[in-house]
């Protein structure tokens, strides 16, 4: 499945350089994890209203401990509604896939399914000298936030500031560079965030993005004690990810990302996502 995704990844990225428009055909789309955005962040982007998207992704956090890998593998399906230009909300699926090693380590978390809806509200346009603001909830029931009997290990409900400006639009080549920053309030603790998408041709975007009180499970926190014993009560670890995300502009709306997830251990990730009306 790696080999084949990276084979389209390579054919999307010659037959894009050689033929592509010189009008860029980025646009505003789903994050993984519901809500426009990056892969993981969300951003102050919405898709516009009256417009749907649609998103599968799959997206891997490894730890290791000793000897013990530890795995949360996230395999995700959402649906994000622009209300109106200002306005979105979205509804996801997600099927959470645990490995918490060997050597005695315990509980051994189960695999579970969650539901999750969110909104955002982007409350001031971006401007020649000022960003795009906007406020977001993911998880709005509080859903993801306990895994197994560990309380509060994920993220759950989860409150969002987020600032995003385009500082280099370059209209005769295709070319821009957005930055994106913002603050997250859960449970657990108040954390930053922080991503850019380079665009490297009209249909290839470069994306990176750092985020502290992941929507991983920190299992070095929560394992890492004499006895072997998870305890409850953990907020995420910092990640950091980056990869390609694809416009192909004989299918408009359509995008594939395909990706990294990194905290010491990096893990290839991909999605796919469509946004109607545009």
């Amino acid at each position: 499945m790696k080999n084949f995704l990276i084979c389209i990844v390579v054919s999307l990225l010659v037959g894009s350089v050689s033929f592509a428009e010189p009008a860029a055909q980025q646009h505003p789309t789903q994050s993984w994890f519901g809500l426009t955005g990056l892969y993981v962040i969300p951003t102050a982007r919405t898709m516009g209203g009256g417009n749907w998207g649609l998103s599968y992704n799959e997206s891997k956090h490894v730890e290791w401990i000793g000897s013990g890998r530890f795995v949360d593998r996230q395999v995700r399906a959402s649906i994000t509604y622009g209300v109106n230009n200002d306005i979105e909300i979205y509804g996801g699926y997600a099927r959470d896939l645990i490995n918490t090693g060997d050597g005695g380590f315990t509980p051994v978390l189960p695999n579970e399914t969650f539901n999750q809806f969110g909104l955002k509200w982007k409350f001031m346009n971006e401007g020649k000298n000022r960003p795009a603001v906007a406020f977001a909830i993911r998880d709005i029931f509080d859903n993801m936030t306990d895994i197994g009997t560990l309380k509060n290990v994920n993220n759950g409900r989860k409150y969002f500031l987020l600032a995003s400006k385009r500082i280099v639009d370059n209209e005769s080549t295709g070319r821009f560079l957005d930055a994106h920053i913002g603050v997250a309030k859960d449970k657990q603790v108040t954390s930053g965030l922080f991503g850019m998408e380079l665009a490297l041709s009209p249909t290839i975007s470069y994306i990176a993005e750092g985020m502290w009180d992941s929507p991983f499970l920190n299992f070095y926190g929560m394992y890492m004690n004499p006895t072997l014993r998870a305890q409850s009560d953990k907020p995420g670890r910092f990640i950091f990810d980056m990869g390609l995300r694809f416009y192909p502009d004989i299918v408009p709306g359509f995008v594939i990302d395909t990706g990294f997830v990194a905290d010491g251990q990096p893990e290839f990730s991909f999605g796919f996502s469509y946004t109607t009306g545009l």
